[in-house]
């Protein structure tokens, strides 16, 4: 965690969001999975 939070800081705006946007969607896709009942 702390070395891609070392490396978003140093990267654009841009790119620091698109990560944390992609960050959260994988977040979302495992609560989604975990909530689904099998």
């Amino acid at each position: 965690m702390l070395a891609v939070e070392a490396a978003g800081a140093e990267a654009p705006a841009a790119a620091s969001l698109e990560m944390e946007r992609r960050v959260q969607q994988m977040r979302r896709r495992q609560l989604i999975l975990r909530l689904q009942p099998r």
